[in-house]
């Protein structure tokens, strides 16, 4: 029979994709379960005494986050980290990130 032992930086590329893959589904679950509980607590804080409202539950907490979640943040995908362009650098500048701003015709640092 033969018996494999890999070490972490060992494992074959579908058993780190399945560990990744598995990490995310936690952090997803432990993200939203969450979200809903600080959403239902502030609004039980605040909206009945504030506003007049009814208290709320988790799932009202959660659905309301996901709500203000489409109507002003959307549902895409970030990748944090791995931005195309620096701060300060994008389409509408003329450098390109790593490389120093060229001066224009009014001289280095000075507004277009």
């Amino acid at each position: 029979m033969n018996h494999h032992h890999w070490h972490h930086h060992e494992r074959p590329g579908y058993a780190r994709a399945a560990v990744h893959i598995l990490g995310a589904v936690v952090l997803g679950a432990a993200l939203a379960f969450g979200f809903g509980w600080v959403v239902k607590h502030l609004w039980n804080a605040l909206m009945p005494e504030l506003f007049g409202l009814k208290a709320i539950t988790y799932w009202q907490g959660l659905g309301l986050f996901i709500l203000a979640k489409l109507f002003f943040g959307g549902m895409h995908h970030r990748h944090w980290g791995r931005h195309k362009f620096r701060r300060g650098c994008g389409p509408r500048h003329r450098c390109r990130c790593g490389e120093p701003e060229a001066p224009g015709p009014e001289g280095p640092g000075q507004p277009e």
